[in-house]
């Protein structure tokens, strides 16, 4: 039997090195100059602006449409393609388990995250990512991957390159030299449901509002103060009259130990 995803490989790091090798003549024929960098710096932030409109719309249309977003370009300065902006719609950060905040905390502190349990399913996606540079057609796929409060979940995947909907000053061989590539995200309605029951489950068994069991569960995931039931944020919610006497006075006797700040 062929190793499908072998040949998957092979295929899609093909077009890859041609693409690269497409890239040094584009990068050939540029004539280099911090005021060429300037330019191109400030028509890039142009185009990611019209690319936040863009998704603004989107959302508005469907608020619930889960999805990520990633915005790259053709750099002069490092030769080659870089990653400049990227992120996830509310509903889909909801369907992992996580609110924006505490999500955009655990980026901050660079920790890492693996949701998809399956290696295969890691390695297919960063294929699918990087043949998406290619085509504009877009790419399709399908990975199981792990919420943060522990649910097994099959989820769809389509990503499309929007790059070329906007106008650019400079292409290649009749492609955008600026990406935006959404990736929309689909969930079979029975898998839902039975997210929808586990969690309830879990609120139930806890005796905690999801958000605090969340909060808990990070706190052992990432053994980091910020994420601790006993941060800051925690003894606001639950203790805000001593949170009051404690910043008057600096510190406050507790049953079992001394907190300092």
């Amino acid at each position: 039997m062929p190793n499908i995803q072998l040949q998957l490989a092979n295929h899609v790091f093909s077009l890859c090195e041609a693409y690269i090798d497409q890239v040094n003549q584009y990068q050939a024929k540029q004539q280099i100059s911090e005021a060429t960098y300037q330019q191109k710096e400030e028509e890039f932030e142009r185009f990611q602006q019209m690319c936040m409109l863009f998704l603004q719309q989107i959302s508005k249309q469907n608020s619930n449409l889960m999805y990520t977003y990633q915005i790259a370009r053709l750099s002069q300065k490092h030769n080659g393609l870089d990653l400049q902006n990227y992120g996830y719609s509310k509903s889909y950060l909801e369907l992992l388990g996580i609110n924006q905040e505490t999500f955009s905390q655990i980026i901050l502190r660079r920790k890492q995250i693996d949701l998809i349990p399956k290696k295969v399913d890691i390695s297919n996606q960063s294929l699918a990512s990087i043949q998406s540079f290619k085509t504009e057609n877009g790419d399709n796929h399908i990975s199981e991957i792990i919420t943060f409060d522990g649910f097994q979940i099959k989820l769809f995947f389509k990503t499309k390159n929007y790059g070329h909907l906007f106008p650019n000053n400079e292409v290649l061989d009749g492609k955008s030299e600026y990406f935006f590539f959404i990736t929309e995200i689909d969930v079979n309605m029975q898998d839902l449901n039975q997210l929808i029951n586990y969690r309830q489950k879990l609120i139930d068994h806890s005796k905690l509002t999801y958000d605090d069991f969340i909060k808990k569960e990070l706190s052992y995931l990432f053994e980091d103060v910020e994420y601790s039931i006993h941060s800051q944020a925690f003894l606001e919610k639950y203790y805000g009259e001593n949170i009051k006497k404690l910043k008057q006075k600096q510190l406050l006797q507790c049953t079992y130990k001394d907190i300092q700040i």
